[in-house]
């Protein structure tokens, strides 16, 4: 009995740390996520007022208004 008492202990703490294992690498993944996300974010800022700026250069230019 005690034998099997030790089996299922040993069963369970191994389960359990598999677990935690999992909780560690999926907060790992989501915090790659994350930053993916903000670097998506930004590239996008930028794109948008890169494209805004291009834009108003070339209204300029058409205007007839450039240096």
């Amino acid at each position: 009995m005690n034998d099997t008492n030790n089996a299922i202990l040993k069963s369970a703490a191994i389960g359990d740390g598999v677990i935690h294992a999992n909780k560690l690498r999926e907060t790992e993944e989501q915090r790659r996520i994350t930053a993916i996300e903000e670097r998506v974010v930004a590239l996008e800022s930028a794109l948008s007022g890169g494209t805004i700026t291009a834009t108003r250069i070339l209204k300029i230019e058409a205007n007839g208004c450039a240096g």
